[in-house]
């Protein structure tokens, strides 16, 4: 899914996030639980392609840390539409 700078990626739980905006969300439910990712979580993205692919890694920090918690990997993503 390409990157638009509109849009921000936000985590719904901690093996739930949600990418888009409007009409159209992108939901991703990580393969597992992921330690360290709750809704107030600053996410860091690690991607090389300029898309959210499956299996990009993400953590999250939390708010007046210095250190990101553990990698995880993205999952499938899933389109919903608001009608």
């Amino acid at each position: 899914m390409p990157i638009q700078s509109s849009q921000s990626l936000r985590v719904i739980d901690s093996r739930t996030l949600a990418y888009g905006s409007g009409r159209t969300i992108q939901i991703n439910r990580l393969p597992g639980a992921c330690p360290g990712l709750h809704p107030l979580t600053t996410l860091i993205i690690e991607t090389t392609s300029g898309n959210y692919c499956r299996g990009d890694r993400v953590r999250g920090v939390d708010a007046g840390m210095n250190i990101p918690g553990p990698s995880c990997g993205l999952g499938n993503w899933e389109t919903y539409r608001r009608p």
